[in-house]
Order: C-alpha cells, then sequence, then structure tokens
C-alpha cells in the first residue's frame, strides 16, 4: 500500500452478514435521491457471487494522509436528499464503511495478477440493457456504478479521491476508458425535478454531473430513462440519466486548452466505436 494512500477499496463479501446489513442501510438512505433501495442489494449479491459485479466498500487507511478527507462518523447518518432527517443507527457499530462503489466490465477479459486481492469482472453485461457504449469487452471500456458516500463525509474530496483509485483500478484491468452515468444534471436543476418526488428542492442540492465534468469526464448520450423512482401519488416512473466517459489517454499526456482536450477525447472515443 502507498504511503500517500488515502483511501482503502474493501471487496464486499456477499455471503458476510455484516457487509449485507450494511449494504442494505446505506441504500435506504439513498433510496429518497434515485429510488434504489433495499431491494438491489440481494440482485447485487447474486452478480458478485457470478462475477459481474465488482463491489467494494470505502475505508480510510492508516496514517496522517487520510486526516483531513474524513470526519468523525454520527451515530446517525442524515438522508442523503433531505440532511435534514436521519436515518437508523449501523447496524454493526463495528462495521462502518464511508460508502461503497463498483466498477464492472462485460466480460472476463480484465484480470489482475493472481496475487492481487482484487476480482476479475463479469461474464456478461447486465444492469443497463446491455448498451456496449458503457461497457465493452472487446475496446476496452469499463463503467462505474453504484458510487455513494455517506452524508457526513462529503464535501471533503473524498469522492476526488475515490474516483481516482476507481480509474487506477481500471488501468490495472487493462481498461482503454471508463464511463459512468448519473441524473441528468439539466433536469436536477429544475425545482419541479425534487418536487415530483416529494423532495423539497434546494439550490444547495448537489448537481453530480456537474462534478464529474470538473473531473474530465464528457457527455456523450443524454436524456435516457435510467432511475427508478416514485412521483408524490406513488406512480412509477423513470428518471432521466446522462451518460459519460474519460478516456485514459489523458493520463499519460497533458493537452492544453479545453478544447483542445475535448478533441482529443472525442476523437479517441470515436476511434473507439467506429
Amino acid at each position: 500500500m502507498s504511503a500517500t494512500r488515502v483511501v482503502d477499496l474493501v471487496r464486499f463479501e456477499p455471503d458476510n452478514d455484516a457487509h449485507v446489513a450494511e449494504l442494505k442501510h446505506q441504500r435506504i438512505r439513498r433510496i429518497q435521491l434515485c429510488g434504489w433501495g433495499v431491494e438491489s442489494v440481494e440482485i447485487w449479491r447474486e452478480q458478485v457471487r457470478r462475477g459481474v459485479k465488482g463491489l467494494f466498500w470505502i475505508f480510510p487507511t492508516e496514517g496522517k494522509h487520510a486526516e483531513g478527507h474524513f470526519r468523525p462518523l454520527p451515530e446517525r447518518e442524515a438522508l442523503n436528499a433531505d440532511t435534514d432527517k436521519l436515518g437508523p443507527s449501523s447496524p454493526d457499530p463495528s462495521f462502518r464503511p464511508m460508502g461503497h462503489v463498483s466498477l464492472v466490465s462485460s466480460s472476463k477479459v480484465f484480470l489482475f495478477a493472481p496475487s492481487c486481492s482484487y476480482p476479475a469482472f463479469g461474464k456478461d453485461w447486465e444492469d443497463y440493457q446491455h448498451d456496449d457504449s458503457l461497457a465493452n469487452r472487446d475496446e476496452g471500456v469499463c463503467t462505474l456504478a453504484s458510487f455513494y458516500i455517506l452524508a457526513s463525509q462529503q464535501g471533503l474530496g473524498l469522492g476526488t479521491v475515490v474516483m481516482k483509485e476507481l480509474e487506477a483500478l481500471a488501468v490495472k484491468l487493462g481498461a482503454r476508458a471508463i464511463t459512468l452515468n448519473t441524473v441528468d444534471g439539466e433536469e436536477a436543476v429544475k425545482p419541479e425535478f425534487w418536487e415530483k418526488q416529494g423532495i423539497r428542492y434546494s439550490p444547495k442540492l448537489r448537481v453530480n454531473e456537474v462534478w464529474y465534468k470538473r473531473l474530465g469526464y464528457v457527455v456523450y448520450k443524454r436524456g435516457v430513462p435510467r432511475y427508478p423512482a416514485k412521483d408524490v401519488n406513488g406512480n412509477d416512473y423513470l428518471l432521466e440519466a446522462v451518460v459519460s466517459l474519460s478516456i485514459f489517454s489523458r493520463w499519460f499526456a497533458v493537452v492544453s486548452g479545453e478544447a483542445k482536450q475535448l478533441t482529443l477525447l472525442f476523437s479517441v472515443f470515436l476511434q473507439v466505436y467506429a
């Protein structure tokens, strides 16, 4: 482990009672934001067992380099979409990760050395209707998904640290590019977007698309019906998502100027999907 490392990514164990209880606990908090709650956990356990999904817990490393990126954990966490409300206490006080995240490929093409503690990834692509632009075995594209950080730990740069770890992990897996999807930022800035879900709108609500753009991700698909939600009358509907891409060539060459950077990203993207 690097002396300057801030976080440890610990494999989720699908048959460990403490892991399963904590994942359900964290998904309960997030359900107000995107409608994905406890019902996802059993699906993910089965996917992890088969190697389709690589799910990791986020823990701080020991040492001074993690200081400043974490706050002391409160007994009860605030809900992600309504920080005035508190969720239930953690089911196991001795096991309290700061969040969770997953990295998925469409096939067992990205493999670690046998000595590495991370798993090989999946046999097929399931979560996104087999969209090859999100995860493509032949072209070396994998996707980041299920990213959640506890409300008490947000705003300290932890998300950026985790993204860098996941990008480094993707490179080790042999990926040429990484994709992700998040709520459409053009919709998330509208009060009616939140009010339809029964959530009080605030200009302080985080727009994830803006944050990912700051990290260098470029939107290539918008208005994708993606996230199950319920309106205030209990009717089911899908929130729209955007899909973004980052090409790992930006790790190995510095490109000056935003226009040149975007040109590079899209030129490589077009080569991949031509």
